[in-house]
């Protein structure tokens, strides 16, 4: 029994006052009530899964690949020495060194907009904010979106003074530093209007896929 809320415990990740993230379920609460990511929001606002056809081993593969990926590059930013790399997290993390030409202010950064919604920024720079993508393939208007709704709960009050890049790491290919056009701060208010009377149930048959997926779109 001990063990079993020692495990449980460790599960649960303390955010901030109110706020935990269960790490087995890839749910956020806040006072003991979910709250909806914006990776699970987007094919809700967007009216597409674009990872709905994608097998779900494949799919998890990615996910793990990209999470490992994305614990490199943080390690990277802290000043730790890497080993032990891959051929092809050698590679990204090269990548990831060529293309970033601006300074990290924050990383890895939990968010969330009234209690709406929540999710974690990849990194904030001086008036930048920008998402690491390891995907063969980037979906520019989902990226657009999920950056919009980071920056308006990380500063509304200075959202219009801010571009969104994204910085694309292939596991073959040349990385690349590519701009992000950001929602007006009008358009993303309509939208967080739309998030409150949205449908959120999940159905249990695809939350395995929701759970991959929030890892790969990373």
């Amino acid at each position: 029994m001990d063990d079993a809320i020692e495990t449980t415990t460790k599960d649960i990740e303390e955010l901030e006052f109110g706020w935990t993230y269960d790490k087995e379920s890839h749910e956020y609460r806040f006072l003991d009530n979910q709250v909806m990511s914006v990776t699970q929001l987007i094919p809700k606002l967007l009216n597409k899964d674009i990872y709905n056809e994608v097998p779900d081993n494949i799919l998890k593969k990615a996910a793990e690949y990209g999470t490992k990926i994305h614990s490199l590059i943080e390690k990277l930013e802290d000043g730790e020495e890497l080993s032990d790399l891959s051929i092809e997290e050698k590679h990204s993390v090269l990548q990831y060194k060529t293309i970033k030409d601006f300074e990290t202010k924050e990383k890895e950064l939990f968010v969330h907009y009234e209690n709406i919604y929540c999710g974690r920024v990849d990194g904030i720079g001086e008036n930048i904010i920008y998402d690491i993508k390891t995907t063969s393939k980037l979906y520019e208007d989902n990226i657009s979106l999920q950056l919009s709704m980071y920056l308006l709960a990380y500063d509304k009050e200075n959202y219009e003074k801010y571009k969104g890049y994204v910085l694309w790491l292939p596991k073959k290919g040349t990385g690349k530093k590519i701009e992000i056009p950001l929602y007006k701060m009008k358009d993303i208010l309509i939208i967080v209007e739309r998030i409150k009377v949205l449908d959120l149930e999940i159905n249990e048959d695809i939350k395995n896929k929701i759970i991959w997926s929030e890892e790969y779109v990373k």
